[in-house]
């Protein structure tokens, strides 16, 4: 994993990576709580056909949430697993959809002071597809330079890493699993093989 990840941070020198140890400390902390992106509000505006995928019971985002999860992967892969509260997008978004997808996510702070700055994590299975993401969003925030304060990461070994280590992850029900896709078989190989699960 560690030539994968070192292939990752070098072809996407331009993004900030953050570890697995420091997003489950934001996790953790009682002042940081995870938002799925203003899932009802975003599907309104970008159809599922347009990225965002539909949870069975969207949560709300509510005012003092600060961290955005995004899961850069295929509707088969988030099925099987994701990070709690993390919003499907699309891996191939062009410009205009990744601007309309940061106004949605910035729609619920512009209507009030910024009080602390907003996260967007991006993850997929081992950090490619997220690190584009990551690029293109970061690019559209220096672009529209917003009031509230916003950083955009990609988490390093993304799900893969996250999984190896035992994190908290559920299915598309919102239960408990351990599982992950592992995408194919060469990526898969980074995966403990007791993990895998292609449905």
């Amino acid at each position: 994993m560690e030539a994968i990840l070192f292939a990752v941070r070098t072809k996407y020198s331009d993004v900030t990576h953050i570890s697995t140890e420091e997003l489950a400390s934001w996790l953790g902390s009682q002042n940081s709580t995870v938002s799925s992106g203003s899932a009802s509000e975003i599907s309104e505006m970008v159809p599922e056909s347009q990225g965002i995928a539909r949870s069975p019971e969207p949560n709300e985002l509510k005012h003092q949430d600060n961290i955005i999860l995004l899961d850069v992967r295929e509707e088969d892969e988030y099925k099987v697993s994701h990070l709690e509260k993390a919003r499907r997008i699309r891996d191939d978004l062009n410009a205009e959809e990744v601007e309309e997808l940061l106004k949605e996510i910035l729609k619920p702070f512009n209507e009030k002071e910024p009080e602390e700055e907003l996260k967007i994590v991006c993850y997929c299975s081992l950090g490619y597809r997220s690190s584009d993401l990551a690029r293109k969003l970061k690019t559209q925030v220096d672009n529209v330079k917003p009031t509230t304060p916003v950083q955009v990461f990609n988490l390093e070994g993304s799900i893969f890493k996250w999984a190896n280590e035992g994190r908290k992850l559920v299915d598309n029900y919102g239960n408990d699993t351990t599982y992950v896709h592992p995408y194919n078989m060469v990526f898969g190989m980074t995966l403990k093989k007791c993990l895998h699960k292609y449905k």
